[in-house]
């Protein structure tokens, strides 16, 4: 579920991951794809500090 400002919840957006295409993908292959999008760059160290993150603590 989603909580909006207003309190108010809906269900989370479909997921569009075609997961076909990623499992037949290597390790490297997913990451440079992942990399290659502008949109979804991965946090860095100094994005992570500035979180509540549970990847945190392994900075």
């Amino acid at each position: 579920m989603q909580v909006m400002p207003d309190g108010s919840t809906r269900p989370m957006p479909k997921d569009k991951t075609d997961w076909t295409q990623l499992k037949a993908m290597s390790e490297q292959e997913a990451e440079a794809a992942a990399l290659s999008d502008p949109d979804n760059q991965p946090a860095t160290k100094e994005d992570l500090k500035c979180t509540n993150s549970p990847y945190r603590g392994s900075l």
